[in-house]
């Protein structure tokens, strides 16, 4: 089929038979030729015909190009030749010379070989652009349609069968004793037995009759670290390497010491492709699949301790902090709230990540786009050993008992403690230490029978059963020592949450468990409620004429004319039942909540004042003449009226982000407490920083704030406090240990760990008023008026009595 080119009517220059338009002014090219004119197949076939043409055409043209190159390089040798022979470098003036003839045939025969190489080469460029351009958007398209993000990292999420935990109560346990165990790291439900790992290998356990059996086929002195079960069969990792347990009884390992770069593990997960993630000790995160097992790059030198899929990202927790990645490369997670704290579990929701460490639960919630972390637990748990997702709630196992997350609140199961690990089937939730397990029933104490028979390997465990004990568990309550005279239990109505009582508080008329001593200066005879007798109670306030009691899952109570009264979800007075803090303002009383933001409690009923999203991200709060002073993360003020309006009052330096811990007014003039000085702000806007003379650490916290008299005073973590004016700070006294609380009632009461101190009128060295109290102060106020101190401590509230 042969076509001459298309010539544009407009600037006459060729254009190729396939063109449509001019390649050099745009012009339509529809009316020249016939392919124009013919029906879409036609123009199809035209198409076709006419690329085929082209390529055979281009193809030929290279040929072209190659043999004239070949005949160049010929003729360039020839005249080279022609020189030597003559003797010159260039060609002589002679024109009589009989060799010039000759050079001056080949030179123009070269020039024309060249021309013509440059006519065919810039023909056969012309269409490289569109070439490549095309070709750049067949490979973006391909690259969509055949490219996928990495899922081999995808962790299994499946469970089987329906467990329990996530609602309702502890009403009974069963107890079994352990034997051949120093340290507990791992439990797992397999087959209808409990399985237990630590540094006496792998035990199985049978639930009915507590008969302990040890499973063979592990290397001696094998220490286990983590239990899995994956499919039909149950993986055993630890220092020693990995093996899989079968139903038969047999142990297999699952990566041979040749295929695995370290033996030392700590952790392992199982994936979607099938493969597994391994985590080592010291030697960071593998990824391993049929038999083999390599390092992922970006986790080299740590130990992880967890694994989670959130958000298509692989998140690792390590013993000093987070990572994220997609498996290729891992970046670092940098969060404040992790300094200083050993990481030890993780546990991943659906838009939520929890992380357990040696001192409290952490936690980050999806917002939007980004992360928003907090910690969870101010109080207990404190110590997490292990945790484990039930459906919408968090199980914690914890050095302080067994607890469950829900709903922004946490609810203590069990205060038995010293257990390490954590196990779920459909029948119990198993706590394990090493000297004991426990088996927690929620639907009343089943009727188990023996489990399967255990593997043809397992060895018996020189350890008697025990017969299970019923101990009384749900509601932790403190030993209390028995007074002569003991007043009979009197179980209150539980409020049903179908059929609350709004803006009903709760009334205690009747002693809860025991009696509360005659002589207490601020309660009397009244005793406490249950739920402030225990580690719930978190914060506390004197207002002049009510004691307030903020609690981690029993709402807010309160204490006036002889009698206790109670705002929570269940009586439908609050939406939520954990209390964060309680502040007294310039004569105000409010309280802060996560969920439920800062609500005033003027009047003795708790009023809306900041919604959560309005009250998000504080820091800390101070009165400012009738309303509020807000610090927020970044630095920033926020003014408070007494109708919730809010407006910016400004930003502390970009250095002091970090370091803000408390705001406090003087004569309503700003004041920002940071771990370095005191920050105020003069009249012209600007921030000028008092430091804290004779303090250099950098290890130095502000823990403690108050103002009282014309003076800010400022507690820190190495016991030293602080008075502050007129922009000059002087060191006034210094207690053994870390500063709690600073509180001013007529004169300046501090409590530190755990003991209470009273700084007198006319300075000097502080005076010990109170203590020890060996479960620690989470909160004090004085009341002086009635000459008595009251302190919030792990084992609840208490009275002090304070001298006249």
């Amino acid at each position: 089929m042969e076509q001459s080119p298309k010539v544009c009517s407009r600037c006459q220059q060729a254009n190729f038979p396939i063109a449509e338009y001019c390649r050099h002014c745009g012009e339509p090219l529809f009316e020249i030729g016939s392919i124009s004119r013919a029906s879409f197949p036609g123009r199809l076939f035209g198409h076709l015909a006419d690329g085929l043409v082209w390529a055979v055409a281009e193809l030929h043209r290279w040929w072209e190009i190659g043999g004239l190159t070949v005949r160049i390089k010929s003729l360039e040798r020839r005249r080279a030749a022609l020189f030597t022979e003559a003797g010159l470098q260039k060609e002589t003036p002679d024109a009589q010379s009989p060799g010039r003839e000759r050079l001056m045939a080949i030179s123009g025969e070269i020039a024309e070989l060249k021309a013509r190489d440059e006519i065919l080469r810039r023909r056969s460029w012309a269409l490289t652009p569109e070439i490549l351009f095309g070709a750049i958007v067949i490979v973006f398209i391909a690259g969509i349609l055949l490219l996928q993000p990495r899922t081999d990292l995808v962790l299994q999420t499946s469970q089987a069968g329906v467990l329990v935990g996530s609602g309702g109560s502890i009403s009974r346990t069963v107890e079994h004793r352990l034997a051949g165990f120093a340290n507990v790291t791992t439990a797992a439900w397999w087959n209808g037995s409990l399985f237990v790992g630590g540094d006496g290998g792998v035990a199985q356990i049978d639930p009915a009759t507590g008969l302990a059996t040890a499973v063979s086929g592990l290397p001696t002195g094998y220490y286990a670290r983590h239990l899995l079960v994956d499919g039909g069969r149950l993986i055993v990792a630890g220092y020693g390497g990995a093996f899989a347990l079968d139903t038969t009884g047999g142990m297999t390992p699952l990566y041979e010491r040749t295929t695995i770069p370290v033996d030392l593990l700590n952790r392992v997960a199982p994936t979607s492709d099938g493969g597994h993630l391994v985590g080592t000790v010291g030697h960071g995160l593998l990824k391993g699949r049929n038999g083999l097992a390599v390092v992922l790059l970006g986790t080299q030198g740590l130990t992880p301790v967890g694994f989670g899929w959130l958000d298509g990202e692989l998140w690792v927790a390590h013993e000093r902090g987070l990572l994220k990645g997609d498996g290729t490369n891992f970046e670092p997670v940098r969060l404040q709230l992790l300094d200083g704290r050993a990481v030890t579990a993780l546990a991943v929701d659906r838009s939520a990540i929890y992380v357990g460490t040696d001192n409290g639960l952490a936690a980050g919630f999806k917002n939007g786009r980004d992360w928003v972390w907090t910690t969870l637990s101010p109080g207990e748990p404190k110590v997490i050993r292990d945790m484990a997702m039930v459906g919408d709630a968090l199980l914690v196992c914890s050095d302080e008992g067994l607890f469950r997350y829900r709903d922004g609140r946490f609810e203590k199961l069990s205060g038995d403690v010293g257990q390490r690990a954590l196990a779920i089937n459909g029948e119990f939730i198993a706590t394990v230490g090493p000297k004991r397990i426990l088996l927690h029933a929620f639907q009343g104490l089943p009727s188990v029978a023996a489990s399967a028979e255990p593997p043809a390997n397992a060895t018996p465990i020189v350890a008697a059963p025990v017969q299970p004990v019923i101990p009384s568990v749900g509601t932790y309550a403190p030993d209390i020592p028995t007074a002569s005279t003991v007043v009979p239990v009197v179980l209150q109505p539980t409020p049903q949450p179908s059929a609350p009582t709004p803006s009903q508080p709760q009334t205690v008329s009747q002693p809860p468990v025991a009696v509360q001593a005659a002589s207490d200066p601020v309660f009397g005879t009244i005793p406490l409620p249950a739920s402030l007798r225990g580690p719930s109670a978190s914060c506390l306030l004197w207002d002049g004429v009510r004691v307030w009691v903020g609690t981690t899952n029993d709402g807010l109570w309160f204490f006036e004319n002889g009698r206790w009264e109670s705002f929570n979800r269940a009586n439908g007075t609050l939406g939520d039942d954990q209390i964060v803090a309680l502040w007294r303002l310039n004569g105000k009383s409010y309280l802060y909540s996560w969920v439920l933001g800062i609500i005033s409690l003027e009047g003795g009923r708790p009023t809306p004042l900041l919604t959560p999203d309005q009250a998000a991200e504080l820091v800390s709060a101070a009165g400012s003449g009738s309303g509020l002073l807000l610090l927020k993360k970044g630095g920033w003020l926020v003014r408070v009226d007494a109708s919730g309006k809010t407006e910016p009052a400004g930003r502390i330096p970009e250095d002091f982000f970090r370091e803000a811990r408390f705001v406090q007014t003087l004569g309503d003039r700003p004041l920002v407490v940071t771990d370095r000085g005191v920050l105020e702000q003069d009249q012209s806007g600007r921030w000028a920083v008092t430091f804290y003379p004779g303090e250099t650490r950098p290890d130095l916290r502000a823990t403690a704030s108050v103002t009282g008299e014309g003076r800010l005073y400022i507690g820190l973590s190495n016991g030293s406090i602080f008075a502050y004016a007129d922009r000059a700070a002087s060191k006034i006294a210094s207690i053994a240990g870390r500063v709690r609380t600073l509180s001013w009632d007529q004169t300046l009461w501090i409590s530190g760990e755990n003991m209470i101190y009273q700084l007198p009128s006319s300075g000097g060295t502080p005076v010990v008023v109170g203590g020890p109290f060996p479960a620690g102060i989470l909160s004090m106020q004085p009341v002086v008026s009635r000459a008595a101190a009251l302190v919030v401590t792990m084992d609840g509230v208490r009275t002090v009595g304070l001298p006249r």
